[in-house]
């Protein structure tokens, strides 16, 4: 089966499956448009993206989506099953995120982190997050982001060496 991706997570869920017994071949395409066609087009079967990007395709039944990689299933997709749940113990949360420099001051990156916790919470923003597909309950603040990322680096790290790939 041809899959469309581009990057180290793609290529991680590529030799993942692979080492369940599911054979996918990855086709590269740096540009988001030519990974769209190339599925639109039957050129390959599958497209990996985060939903909000295809949600034109989606929402035009064009593509559908049939597993999303995580602990459960997402408020939008409530019939595509999640990752762990079908026993593909795999989980590659994409994420945004505001950073600051070193040496900010504690009171500084406080208030930026209490404005930014705010406008998430404001019906606009909550609009947006839904009709992109974002998780409701994705607000992490500074003293919980900052060991999240480490983790998820080290499980990429740990699934980079596991599968012989350059990063």
């Amino acid at each position: 089966m041809a899959a469309t991706g581009y990057g180290t997570v793609d290529d991680v869920t590529v030799r993942f499956f692979e080492k369940k017994g599911i054979k996918l071949t990855t086709v590269p395409y740096p540009k988001p448009g030519e990974r769209y066609a190339s599925t639109l087009g039957g050129h390959s079967e599958v497209l990996y993206e985060q939903a909000g990007d295809v949600l034109q395709y989606l929402k035009a039944g064009q593509l559908r989506p049939v597993i999303i990689f995580a602990d459960k299933r997402h408020p939008a997709f409530p019939d595509v099953p999640a990752s762990v749940e079908l026993g593909y113990d795999i989980q590659l949360p994409q994420f945004r995120s505001i950073v600051a420099r070193k040496g900010v001051p504690a009171d500084r990156v406080k208030i930026l982190a209490d404005a930014i916790r705010k406008g998430m919470e404001t019906p606009a923003y909550r609009k947006f997050a839904e009709e992109w597909y974002f998780r409701p309950d994705s607000y992490m603040g500074p003293e919980q982001f900052g060991p999240w990322v480490r983790e998820q680096v080290g499980i990429l790290d740990r699934y980079v060496k596991e599968f012989g790939l350059k990063r």
